[in-house]
């Protein structure tokens, strides 16, 4: 796959996962953009990472706000025509996965109940 001259968007791209591939995606010649929360290491990932490929730029981002995810978007979309989004950010919201009763279920008000 040729990715050089577009871009891509890589959510929980300071760590991890996330980082491995905005690297992988940099090598392949994509401007990258790297989402992550800000609290992450996301400045100092990026400006390691900007000696690999064309472009990668950090923008604060949390996952679970639609404005910051537009916003994500509309940055990686500046530098090239945006082709590829890969998400990396884990979402979870803590809490019992089992009862003594089995697996718990989930409801629509994110709080975890028992199944019935």
């Amino acid at each position: 796959m040729n990715l050089t001259g577009t871009a891509a968007l890589v959510t929980g791209g300071a760590s991890g996962l996330g980082r491995a591939t905005a690297t992988e995606l940099l090598r392949a010649g994509a401007h990258v953009v790297i989402a992550d929360l800000p609290s992450s290491p996301g400045e100092a990932v990026a400006t390691e990472l900007a000696a690999i490929g064309p472009t990668v730029r950090f923008i604060a981002c949390d996952v679970t706000d639609p404005d910051d995810v537009r916003a994500a978007v509309d940055a990686a979309g500046e530098p090239a025509p945006l082709r590829t989004a890969v998400n990396c950010a884990g979402v979870a919201t803590p809490g019992r996965m089992l009862s003594r009763e089995g697996p718990l279920a989930w409801t629509t008000s994110p709080v975890w109940s028992t199944s019935t």
